[in-house]
């Protein structure tokens, strides 16, 4: 039992390695690592394995309505010790389906004397590509981005929160930070410092 907590415990701190690197290098496709043990199953286990890995009992977080009562939700419910709350509330905006339907508008954007109050949102996709976006307003510029990056092509997001995640981090340092995880473990985070080219924060 307890060689079994162990093990979960590194795969966390793992996992948690990976994420801090997809906020030092916004747009990069990244590989969350696998479990030692067993398959990985299901079409949302990574973006659990994210969730279980940010989550704790200390945390609020918000969650489409839909998906209170399902086993994501349940699971969710277990780690936090409590049910979800509005996105206005939330540390933490979970969006398995690729959209907040509507929450990001309402999340925490921290306080000027404390912009680390603000939210995180976690989105998960059908799928993370390999080819960027083809579209110029999704080039982005700022800190761990040498020139600048575009960003990834992304089957199953709402393209619409993509462009209201970064009209709301142009009020840098107050903002929203955000990832955005696939079935097939591929992670890439987007922190509130990151900016269209050619538009200042």
């Amino acid at each position: 039992m307890v060689e079994r907590f162990s093990r979960q415990n590194l795969h966390r701190q793992r996992t948690f390695r990976v994420l801090l690197e997809g906020l030092s290098r916004p747009g990069t496709v990244l590989t969350l690592p696998d479990l030692p043990s067993g398959p990985n199953e299901g079409e949302e286990f990574y973006f659990l394995l994210v969730a279980e890995t940010l989550l704790d009992h200390e945390v609020r977080y918000s969650l489409p309505a839909d998906e209170t009562e399902t086993p994501l939700g349940r699971r969710v419910k277990d780690i936090c010790r409590q049910g979800p709350v509005p996105p206005e509330e939330a540390d933490f905006l979970l969006a398995p389906r690729g959209t907040t339907g509507g929450g990001l508008s309402r999340a925490k954007r921290g306080l000027p004397e404390y912009p680390d109050q603000s939210a995180t949102v976690l989105y998960g996709v059908r799928r993370i590509g390999d080819r960027p976006k083809e579209n110029p307003s999704f080039r982005l510029e700022g800190p761990g981005i040498a020139a600048f990056v575009s960003f990834p092509s992304l089957d199953g997001f709402d393209w619409t929160e993509l462009e209201l995640l970064l009209e709301i981090n142009r009020g840098f340092p107050l903002g929203v930070d955000a990832f955005f995880v696939d079935p097939g473990g591929k992670v890439l985070g987007l922190p509130r410092s990151t900016r269209p080219v050619g538009k200042e924060a």
